[in-house]
């Protein structure tokens, strides 16, 4: 830029510059601040003519104005998803970010990662999580079976809510994964009945897990919350256990973690038979300790449930040594997880409303109980549909 008598002047800080470069084609640049090392960052776009290069100045220089970084302009997927996951716009429990970096790594990077952010679209999230769950997988030569639902749905929720930062930080103007509904089947639930939950629990007598399954089938505690049951959460007197936390594996260590949401964490009442269990079970530890001698390990959060060393007790080891109580008990194959709907379809048998099961249970929301249960509540509606069709017969008879 020169004045009229030739003499060049310096453009203003923000501006930007227009040149011509060696191969005839314009190009902008503008300032994009400083990287962390105090390098200044050049942003530059071209085009064939200096009218068209002057209109992408003058776009970069609006994204600015608006707070938007134009270096962002061209980021690919993949990038994106790397910023996001080391400053995501609220912390995520150290689990689920094992979790989101394995699916992102395994998955999302090596299908949609070159992609440029601004040109990922509906179509494509919805091709690429289709094949995800419907396609076949190679590894070395092993043909494997598509991914589990679940596994995609994880997928889709770390995915959606990286786009949905974009859409926050003006990155791009939509989110392509926001409207995608996942194809799923729900799977029955088929609770043990009242009869095979007396038969495990003969078999489970004597057990040294007897204490665990009791438990579990008293309170409907998830498998991670009965694992990290500590001594100071059991009340002997009141008859009650407090969830405060769970223990779970990952990264190669046990972690004992707080509730995941408010109502997570709970107080629940436990019959006499359960807190005499319990009490067993505190003496055998002790017991337990004594006779390993200077090999016992313990644990820094003094659990209940814990093998003949103290270390916490694997959860593939309690589903073990559960799966084995319920073949010596001729049930028929069930999940640990499936004691909880045990005790949801009691509680709904002898009464108890939604709500009631919420709170024992310690779902989230009251949506999470009737999506859960929905089984349960249509038996409830059959039920006052017959009482009522009962009552208007008989008021038709009258």
């Amino acid at each position: 830029m020169t004045t009229a008598t030739g003499k060049k002047l310096r453009r203003a800080p923000g501006e930007g510059s227009l040149y011509k470069r060696g191969d005839g084609r314009w190009e902008a640049t503008l300032s994009g601040g400083y990287a962390p090392n105090g390098t200044r960052l050049k942003i530059r776009r071209s085009a064939a003519t200096k009218k068209g290069a002057g209109e992408l100045l003058n776009a970069m220089k609006a994204e600015q104005g608006r707070g938007i970084d134009p270096a962002l302009r061209d980021v690919t997927v993949g990038a994106w998803l790397d910023r996001w996951m080391r400053n995501p716009p609220r912390p995520l429990r150290p689990r689920t970010a094992i979790t989101f970096k394995g699916n992102i790594d395994r998955h999302i990077v090596p299908a949609l990662g070159r992609i440029r952010l601004a040109d990922l679209t509906s179509t494509r999230v919805r091709e690429f999580l289709t094949a995800k769950q419907t396609e076949p997988r190679k590894r070395g030569e092993k043909v494997l079976p598509p991914l589990a639902t679940q596994t995609v749905k994880n997928i889709l929720i770390v995915l959606r809510a990286a786009l949905e930062t974009a859409v926050d930080e003006d990155v791009i103007t939509k989110n392509p994964a926001r409207k995608y509904t996942l194809a799923t089947t729900e799977p029955k639930i088929e609770p043990l009945t009242g009869d095979e939950v007396r038969r495990f629990l003969v078999a489970a007598q004597g057990h040294e897990c007897e204490a665990l399954f009791l438990v579990a089938v008293a309170t409907g505690l998830r498998q991670g919350e009965v694992l990290g049951l500590r001594w100071q959460d059991v009340d002997f007197d009141k008859g009650t256990v407090h969830v405060r936390g769970t223990l779970q594996r990952y990264a190669e260590a046990y972690h004992w973690n707080p509730p995941k949401t408010a109502r997570s964490a709970r107080e629940v009442a436990i019959p006499p038979v359960v807190v005499e269990a319990l009490r067993k079970r505190s003496i055998h530890q002790k017991e337990q300790r004594i006779a390993a001698g200077p090999a016992w390990v313990g644990n820094e959060w003094a659990l209940c449930f814990t093998d003949d060393l103290g270390r916490p007790l694997h959860p593939r080891a309690a589903r073990y040594r559960f799966d084995k109580v319920i073949a010596a008990a001729g049930v028929r194959p069930v999940r640990f997880h499936d004691l909880r709907h045990g005790l949801a379809s009691f509680l709904h048998a002898e009464g108890l409303g939604a709500r009631d099961v919420m709170d024992v249970l310690g779902h989230s929301s009251i949506k999470m109980t009737m999506d859960t249960y929905t089984h349960l509540l249509a038996e409830s509606s059959r039920k006052v549909a017959d009482v009522m069709g009962l009552v208007m017969e008989v008021k038709a008879a009258n």
